[in-house]
């Protein structure tokens, strides 16, 4: 039976959560998580990748991998599929 995820101070430290559960169940890498992490808080690339010490062409490329892998066609609907994700996890 999974566990049921800690109270939230923020929505930060959701989207925190959410990225690791994404990472250990295989979906995603550690790097691909920490880019999805910042893109669920509606980052723009230019922003995470400053954020993050990558270059924006980086983030781009994470963010492709993580769509394709989340079998999302945009980022808006990657949020509802990684609702899906974490609802399974649940």
């Amino acid at each position: 039976m999974p566990a049921t995820p800690p109270p939230f101070q923020s929505s930060g430290e959701f989207y925190a959560w959410a990225a690791q559960v994404l990472c250990r169940s295989g979906h995603l890498t550690r790097a691909e998580a920490r880019i999805c992490e910042h893109l669920m808080l509606g980052r723009r690339y230019i922003d995470v990748a400053c954020i993050t010490s990558v270059s924006e062409e980086t983030v781009r490329w994470h963010a492709k991998r993580i769509l394709r892998k989340l079998e999302a066609e945009s980022t808006r609907e990657f949020i509802l599929v990684i609702g899906r994700s974490l609802d399974d996890e649940l």
